[in-house]
């Protein structure tokens, strides 16, 4: 988990930073009236428990947490949302965490690329490949932040981040995407273990 001692603005900052020049400015305000719609604002319970999912798959994608460890991980996590205060604490730095290990995320492909060790289908051009590749991961990083601000679905973020992961590590489409699990934790989450308060 992050850990570092940083405000979400400051997140906000470092990730606008972290590629190529922003097409979103990062206050709260302006995030807000820019930010791209991917889905209806959901209630605060079930959106921390779609960004939970999506923080933990993050980390089996990067090997910090082991893929038969998820759903105990999550039970353990959501056991104390029926405390509104609880939930409004955890749902805050869920939201810091996930804005951090997102922003990784992406930077890690972009780095990947700019550093010569991306693998391209074979036939693509590999400048415009690589120059379309981080195009795609501001737009992403944009909506990350956005997203974060205005409370829309990120699972197509993360889902995205993922392709492109898969795609400049030269590895086969169906190989091991943890996000593929996505809905399924979801509705595992949302139908057998949410508290009678969530509304």
């Amino acid at each position: 988990m992050f850990n570092g001692p940083f405000t979400m603005r400051t997140l906000l900052m470092l990730c606008a930073l972290s590629l190529a020049a922003p097409s979103l400015p990062v206050t709260a305000a302006d995030l807000g009236a820019s930010a791209p719609v991917t889905a209806p604002v959901q209630s605060l319970a079930t959106r921390t428990a779609s960004r939970l999912i999506l923080l933990t798959l993050t980390r089996v994608r990067f090997d910090i947490l082991p893929a038969n460890a998820v759903m105990a991980g999550l039970k353990r996590r959501i056991s104390g949302w029926s405390d509104p205060d609880v939930l409004v604490a955890d749902a805050a730095m869920i939201d810091r965490d996930l804005l951090a290990e997102g922003c990784y995320f992406l930077t890690s492909i972009a780095y990947t690329i700019r550093a010569g060790g991306a693998v391209f289908p074979p036939g693509e051009n590999e400048a415009d490949a690589a120059a379309n590749t981080l195009a795609d991961l501001a737009a992403l990083r944009d909506q990350l932040m956005a997203g974060i601000v205005t409370g829309d679905d990120l699972s197509p973020v993360f889902r995205r981040a993922e392709s492109l992961w898969t795609l400049t590590g030269g590895m086969a489409p169906d190989t091991g995407n943890p996000f593929d699990r996505y809905e399924s934790l979801l509705a595992a989450i949302l139908g057998t273990e949410k508290p009678a308060t969530w509304l």
